[in-house]
């Protein structure tokens, strides 16, 4: 037996990224250790293979991912040099109205990711999707929606998520 903490450290000797951010996200959202508590941990840890990349990842983690793809696709993300999205936050409009709750969101863009997952396509979570996406989009969200085929060209997602995020600063007037 071990503690949660020194998971995160032996898995990260299998040396994939992937692997080590669903484990770190998934331990930290079911309150078994603390993203502060992996990377205290990772620091301590002297010589042992994939000790840097447990360092790197633990810095990473953050609670609240509802899947292990959420995660992938945030880790993607941030690899591409695009700015930490929220995970899954609860978006209210300008009157204090809950609107819904996106995988990812850049708020101040009012950007919301969405990984679409074969799950979505057999059952009825996608017409809350829908519904949710239809609300965010009434409110000046743009929604981006992703899927593991894209997901696999990482270089091309984040270049068509950079060039959303530019167009959508300058709807706002933020560019």
């Amino acid at each position: 037996m071990t503690v949660p903490a020194r998971t995160f450290i032996d898995l990260a000797a299998e040396g994939d990224r992937n692997l080590l951010i669903v484990a770190g996200d998934a331990m930290a959202t079911r309150g078994l250790a603390s993203p502060a508590e992996l990377a205290r941990l990772a620091n301590e840890t002297r010589r042992r293979r994939g000790i840097t990349i447990a360092r790197a990842i633990a810095r990473m983690v953050t609670p609240g991912a509802d899947s292990p793809m959420e995660s992938v696709l945030r880790l993607a993300l941030i690899d591409g040099g695009l700015p930490h999205p929220e995970v899954n936050p609860d978006l209210y409009d300008e009157a204090g109205g809950w609107i819904g709750r996106p995988d990812l969101a850049c708020p101040e863009l009012k950007i919301a990711i969405q990984y679409e997952g074969d799950v979505h396509r057999t059952n009825r979570k996608w017409q809350k999707d829908i519904a949710r996406d239809e609300a965010l989009r009434d409110h000046g969200w743009e929604i981006i929606r992703v899927t593991a085929a894209q997901l696999r060209h990482p270089a091309l997602l984040c270049h068509r998520i950079r060039e959303r995020m530019r167009v959508q600063a300058h709807r706002l007037g933020l560019a």
